[in-house]
């Protein structure tokens, strides 16, 4: 037998056991397309150049291997037994991972500690709301989740928010993961690449653009804040260069509280914590106070986040360490009333969610505000259970105004009310809406008419369009639905919002608009008549 011979045999070997491999993995188009052209251009080379043949001859055994093993190793695919992904009290191992629709994985403990793997985001667990085990996993005990849908799926330790990992779940081994960016999992990653680029003032700068252009986007804002604060705390504590401006307030503070847990939860050091918050002070003085306060009760957030799980499933006793540590971190007693209503923030969302075992309903929404002897922890607590009764009454103000009305402390009634209120304008509400609330609030409670039109400016303000919010908020204030004296009320709201939080200028704005409308009216806090 000639050479030639020989290797028009293994030409035609080759190309036959590359034809069974396109059978068997069809799918996996783009592979054997390459093969297909590979085998073709070798056999044109082959007839061409008879000094070749014996370097193709070897080429040709090695390519179609090489490819298969690639194939092989890099496809994303179920495993038997199930995926393990393990925690040893600081990280997941392995963080990133891999597989089709179906599988499932296992989560092992092998730190000393409970752990909590959930679904992103942080505390809630909204992104992918199932993939929570809705309790701790005890040290040496697993948890498993089979992940029936596809996408990229980030999620964290409830307990030790610093650990995290990504799944990737694929429909197919040829389908990738859609790269749209649709919902908060990829807004996630958009606000992140843009604060590792340029900093917390270019993520915030992103976060703008994506809130006033991004349909659903403005739904998530807090959350998404929340990340960013949570991030900008490595920027912040590896001492590299850490600006603040006022664009930190933005809807609801989320940045402070974001930061200040992840702070707390690495170091529990609450000096850090008051350093913290005096840099805030110190870089935001010109904006007001507001972002100053906004630490401290982002402080009591993260004492009440990842809380004892002995304690679980009675709330007095899954606050009451935040609280004293509250007491330990203030050095005024309005510290101490910031930081408690961080510390009932928490709890609120936790009872609206189902976390720490706890339950609630309607007619126990108070309770843990009728145990407080504390002033400011009273306080605190009514004021922040707006989370709450707002899940409650599922955003609609009817239901909400019927809980209002069954506080038995009926000197809280007003705090609590404003407070709730500004909940039912978050999301990008449109104005008509915002009018129907406003009516119904002042009809059922004249006598707290100014807290309802506070809380709807307190809602617009603290959830509205980034550096518009004062502007929106005065679109209400010069509505027809209130009378000439209750505007007068609102835009008194609006420039105490745009001292403490959005400095001289926004102050400056809504003044002379106030002057348009009310020529003849003085407004304390404008500079002129």
């Amino acid at each position: 037998m000639q050479v030639g011979d020989l290797v028009s045999i293994k030409v035609r070997t080759i190309s036959r056991f590359s034809s069974f491999l396109e059978m068997v993995l069809e799918r996996e188009v783009r592979v054997f397309v390459i093969l297909t052209i590979m085998n073709q251009e070798i056999k044109r080379m082959l007839l061409v150049d008879s000094l070749n043949k014996r370097f193709f001859l070897i080429l040709l055994l090695l390519v179609p291997t090489v490819l298969l093993g690639l194939y092989i190793f890099t496809a994303p695919h179920n495993s038997e037994p199930p995926y393990v992904i393990i925690f040893d009290g600081s990280e997941f191992s392995p963080s990133i991972v891999e597989i089709l629709v179906d599988t499932q994985v296992v989560f092992k403990n092998e730190s000393e500690n409970d752990f909590w793997p959930a679904s992103d985001l942080h505390p809630s667990h909204t992104v992918l709301s199932e993939f929570d085990p809705r309790e701790p996993v005890l040290p040496g005990e697993n948890w498993s989740f089979i992940f029936s849908k596809a996408g990229t799926w980030h999620f964290h330790d409830h307990l030790f928010t610093t650990a995290t990992g990504t799944i990737r779940v694929f429909g197919s081994m040829s389908e990738a993961v859609p790269e749209e960016c649709i919902d908060i999992r990829c807004w996630k990653e958009e606000i992140l690449a843009a604060l590792t680029a340029g900093g917390v003032e270019a993520a915030f700068e992103r976060f703008s653009y994506m809130y006033e252009n991004v349909p659903g986007f403005s739904n998530a804002c807090h959350a998404i804040v929340h990340v960013i604060g949570e991030n900008a705390y490595y920027t912040f504590n590896k001492q590299e260069n850490f600006s603040l401006t006022n664009v930190t307030s933005y809807c609801g503070y989320g940045f402070y509280h974001g930061f200040m847990e992840t702070l707390l939860v690495t170091t529990g050091d609450m000096d850090e914590a008051r350093e913290f918050c005096r840099f805030v002070d110190e870089q935001l003085f010109e904006f007001g106070a507001a972002a100053g306060q906004a630490c401290y009760h982002g402080v009591g957030h993260g004492f009440t986040d990842g809380s004892d799980p002995r304690t679980w499933g009675n709330a007095d006793a899954v606050i009451e360490k935040a609280l004293q540590m509250c007491i330990q971190i203030a050095e005024t007693d309005r510290q101490k009333y910031l930081c408690g209503t961080g510390v009932f923030n928490g709890l609120a969302v936790a009872r609206h969610y189902g976390l720490y075992g706890l339950v609630v309903d309607p007619s126990s929404v108070f309770e843990p505000c009728e145990g407080q002897n504390d002033e400011e922890f009273k306080l605190a607590c009514y004021e922040q259970m707006n989370t709450l009764i707002d899940g409650l009454a599922n955003n609609e103000v009817g239901n909400l105004l019927k809980i209002i009305k069954s506080i038995s402390e009926p000197e809280y009634t007003g705090l609590t009310l404003q407070s709730a209120v500004s909940v039912l304008t978050k999301g990008g509400v449109d104005m008509d809406t915002i009018a129907a609330v406003s009516t119904e609030c002042i009809t059922e409670f004249p006598e707290y008419t100014n807290m309802c039109i506070g809380g709807i400016v307190s809602g617009i303000v603290e959830f509205g369009t980034p550096t518009k919010q004062h502007f929106e908020a005065i679109k209400y204030c010069t509505h027809d639905v209130l009378t000439s004296v209750q505007q007068v009320t609102c835009f008194k709201k609006v420039v105490g919002f745009a001292y403490s939080g959005f400095g001289l200028s926004a102050v400056n704005e809504t003044c002379a608009i106030f002057k348009t409308h009310h020529e003849n009216e003085y407004l304390y806090g404008c500079l002129n008549k």
